[in-house]
């Protein structure tokens, strides 16, 4: 409830009441407590459950969920930058990425203008084995969008089309916003 209602205080005031009980927080319970502090743009909290969940008496190791969730507070609160930092220290302890934990590094990649970075990951998705999804798209296109790179934002939604996922509102919506930012309106309307 605290997640969906972006009340990280809440939900860390609710956990130290849990363990105030005498109750063991699981895995669940912090990736619970990780993603309502990364949904209320709190990455110093959540860093700190993330580093505290790991050791003892808790002793919950990290996995590419908690780690994706972390990287979404990054999102929020610092730039792609600290995002790519987390990313290599999981790739340091040999868990393996999955589309989400993309997903969330193109969109830290996007809120900061950063779109060469976000194609970099865009293409790491398919090097892995993986395959993008409508977000990863999204999420691209947004990043290309944000700084006037409508071409490269009609290549990937050219892509998109090719792997057959289904553009949604927010697809053309970024993409006529790319190309409106451009001054490429005759572009916009070709999209129709």
């Amino acid at each position: 409830a605290c997640e969906a209602a972006n009340d990280w205080n809440q939900a860390l005031a609710l956990f130290k009441d849990m363990q105030g009980e005498g109750l063991k927080p699981d895995s669940f319970t912090f990736k619970a407590l990780l993603s309502a502090c990364a949904e209320g743009q709190g990455f110093e909290p959540a860093l700190q459950v993330f580093e505290g969940m790991q050791q003892p008496p808790h002793g919950v190791e990290a996995d590419v969920t908690a780690y994706t969730t972390l990287i979404s507070a990054c999102r929020h609160s610092l730039d792609w930058k600290q995002s790519h930092a987390l990313y290599q220290r999981m790739r340091s302890q040999a868990i393996a990425p999955d589309t989400a934990m993309y997903n969330a590094l193109i969109s830290a990649c996007a809120r900061d203008g950063a779109w060469t970075q976000a194609l970099v990951f865009f293409k790491q998705i398919r090097e892995e084995g993986l395959t993008p999804d409508e977000w990863s798209y999204n999420a691209t296109m947004d990043a290309c969008a944000k700084v006037h790179q409508w071409e490269e934002a009609l290549e990937l939604f050219e892509d998109m089309k090719r792997a057959c996922i289904a553009p949604s509102t927010v697809t053309f919506t970024t993409l006529i916003t790319a190309c409106g930012r451009a001054g490429e309106w005759e572009q916009a309307l070709g999209l129709f």
